[in-house]
């Protein structure tokens, strides 16, 4: 049977993960799909290799099939990688979410042969199959191909059975690299989500489908990781755990009985917060079956914000969520955004007191951003930025250009977009604050147990916090460097 590479490309060319990095869900589930079946698959995650081509161009060596796995920001290396692979023989395939965004713009492009559009299990062995038996491609749903050098786009497939999903083959994975610090694997047990964020790209086509592993096969699946790969840690990745409530109720109290004894992590929305769900009762069960954090995003300080966004939560209730972990020892890592559309420097400012009143409540909570708002494409908020004068490139190698640089592209963002609440003069805020926020909310006892080394960097950041001043920020480039001498990078 033909051998199938599967490849997860960098978003930042050159940078190399030293410490842990999550596992690509996604290339792991086709992999784990196509093995099933008789073919061979190897993986290869380039964030976490020195040389990526390098180790790319000797495992292609008896590879046929070539399949990355492709976002936005990883145009650029999947480019690079598909023209050098194409040129020695090999079918390249890409999936991911921006040629399911862009289709027939992606295909378009010589250095690749086929795009799969949605999920990708069933679509790529199909694929890869009829092509090694001589059979028409023609009509595998999902799958966009040239034909006579035009580009032609099937119709979609349907969402998979949940079953799909179930009991993947993690020894796709470099396990000995990934077992190095601790012994932690991730797990999908839920696709998709039911709610509507303005900026998210879920609310689109089958990922606003909440589909989910019956709680009998997730502690099934758990019991088998435990016990063939002896797994001391999980972390439930998916977008929302929590959205059946029996079902989580069922899981978690299965993990008690069977005595599991894993920790584990995930994502939650802050309104789940309440009498008749996550309660003090329900959060010394989370605490008993292993749960050490929960993530949830907030993004705005503002109300109004927050309700343009569609996010549907209220500030009494993140505040609520916070108390609730704090009360239960349980870590909580907290998502904001900055430069939404329409958003003023005044509710910027507004993001910034609720992360100070965060901490108050719960002083080892872990801020995440605030990060840039980029117009993704696919979210409901974008029509609205396009419709603003947001250019929009018009080829597969103008978004690589395009993506190369993001921080130029931030700036061409925030230079063109009128529909910018913030003047002009002040939208350095937007670019600069996130820089900040990391150190700033971390407290003295996390810097000192990560490293000395910070300590300086740190003070710089809780002064800057304070004062609310992030203009010039020159001593961002000593944290930088400080960085680079870190474990992480």
């Amino acid at each position: 049977m033909a051998k199938v590479l599967l490849i997860n490309p960098q978003a930042e060319i050159g940078k190399k993960v030293k410490g842990g990095i999550a596992a690509p869900l996604g290339l792991l589930s086709i992999g784990s799909y196509v093995i099933k079946r008789g073919y061979s698959v190897k993986i290869i995650n380039t964030i976490l290799e020195n040389d990526p081509m390098r180790n790319v161009l000797d495992e292609t060596k008896e590879a046929k099939y070539i399949g990355l796995s492709v976002m936005t920001a990883q145009i650029t290396h999947a480019l690079i990688m598909s023209e050098k692979l194409k040129s020695l023989g090999k079918i390249i395939i890409w999936g991911g979410i921006h040629g399911e965004l862009f289709p027939k713009q992606t295909c378009e492009d010589s250095a690749i042969d086929y795009v799969i559009c949605g999920e990708g299990e069933a679509t790529f062995f199909e694929l890869i199959d009829s092509l090694e038996k001589g059979k028409s491609v023609e009509n595998i749903p999902g799958l966009v191909h040239k034909k006579e050098n035009k580009v032609i786009v099937n119709p979609p497939r349907k969402p998979l059975p949940v079953e799909a999903f179930s009991d993947i083959d993690y020894g796709l994975l470099d396990l000995e690299r990934k077992f190095k610090k601790k012994r932690m694997l991730e797990f999908e047990t839920s696709r998709g989500c039911p709610y509507r964020c303005g900026f998210c790209i879920d609310t689109i086509g089958w990922r606003h489908n909440w589909r989910s592993l019956p709680a009998e096969t997730v502690l099934n699946d758990l019991e088998k990781m435990k016990d063939k790969y002896k797994i001391e840690e999980i972390i439930f990745r998916e977008e929302n755990f929590f959205v059946n409530q029996k079902r989580a109720e069922k899981i978690i109290e299965g993990m008690i009985k069977k005595g599991l004894n894993i920790k584990w992590s995930t994502n939650i929305r802050a309104e789940y917060f309440k009498d008749d769900y996550v309660n003090d009762e329900f959060m010394t069960k989370l605490k008993k079956s292993g749960l050490t954090s929960l993530t949830f995003g907030v993004e705005s300080g503002s109300e109004r914000v927050r309700g343009y966004m569609k996010k549907g939560i209220t500030s009494e209730q993140v505040f609520r969520a916070v108390s609730y972990c704090k009360k239960h020892d349980i870590h909580c890592n907290i998502t904001f955004m900055v430069g939404y559309p329409t958003e003023t420097k005044k509710e910027i400012f507004e993001t910034i007191n609720m992360i100070n009143k965060i901490i108050k409540i719960h002083p080892d909570v872990t801020i995440r951003g605030p990060v840039p708002f980029m117009p993704l494409p696919g979210a409901s908020i974008y029509q609205y930025c396009l419709d603003c004068g947001f250019k929009e490139p018009k080829t597969l190698r103008e978004w690589s250009k395009r993506e190369f640089d993001l921080l130029s592209y931030f700036k061409e963002y925030c230079a063109d977009s009128n529909f910018l609440g913030v003047d002009k003069k002040d939208r350095y805020l937007i670019e600069n604050i996130g820089k900040y926020s990391t150190l700033a909310t971390s407290s003295w006892g996390r810097i000192m147990s990560f490293s000395p080394l910070l300590i300086l960097p740190t003070l710089l950041c809780k002064i800057r916090w304070k004062l609310k001043f992030f203009r010039f920020p020159i001593d961002y480039k000593l944290y930088k460097w400080v960085t680079k001498k870190l474990p992480v990078y």
